[in-house]
Formats: structure tokens, sequence, C-alpha cells
């Protein structure tokens, strides 16, 4: 059954991304923000081998830091970034939360309009 931090379609979305990369899905998973927190699941429940799993987890992990590790260093020596560094904070702030907001508000309004 769906509700506002699960949707049964999330799932079967992951599952199939899971049974096209196999493996490398858990590394892949790392920078897919709803596939990210599904993969675990569906590759425990395909029984894949725990050491495996660790393995690619922590590659993808790795990875992800050393991306936005560099991407933080280029970006942050930018004169413009570093002038208006509180408003950059605020923005990925605002955008962070944003997805997760928009769901609520758009649960709240279907829940609305079904009382009507």
């Amino acid at each position: 059954e769906n509700s506002i931090f699960f949707k049964k379609s999330n799932l079967e979305k992951t599952h199939q991304f899971c049974e096209k990369y196999g493996s490398l899905s858990v590394v892949l998973a790392r920078f897919l923000p709803i596939v990210r927190t599904f993969v675990p699941f569906v590759v425990g429940v395909g029984r894949m081998d725990y050491r495996k799993f660790l393995a690619f987890s922590f590659l993808g992990s790795f990875c992800w830091i050393q991306i936005f590790l560099g991407l933080g260093h280029y970006f942050g020596n930018l004169p413009s970034v570093k002038k208006n560094f509180p408003f950059l904070i605020l923005g990925i702030i605002l955008i962070s939360v944003a997805p997760t907001g928009l769901a609520i508000l758009k649960n709240y309004l279907q829940r609305r309009r079904a009382q009507s």
C-alpha cells in the first residue's frame, strides 16, 4: 500500500533497476535518490552475498564522496561562490527539502479532494 514515505511503484522500479544492472546497481544507486533507498532491500530479498553487498556499497560510497569532495573543492574556490556562500547553502537546503514538502502537499491535497 502507498503512503507518504513508501510507494509500491518505486520498489518495482528499483527491482527492475537491480535486474538490469545486477551487482553494479548497488554502486549506481548511491547516485540516484529514490533508488538508493530501496536497493539494499531488493538485493537483500534477492539474497546477494553480504560481503559482496558491502564491497559494492563501499565502492559506491567511496566514488560518491570523491566526486562531491572534488566538486566542493572546485566550486568552493570560486570567488562568486565564496561571496554568496550563505545564499548557496540556503538554496541547497531548500532544494533538498522541496521533494518531501511537495510530496506531503500532494498527499494532503489528494486526501482533501477525496473528502469533498
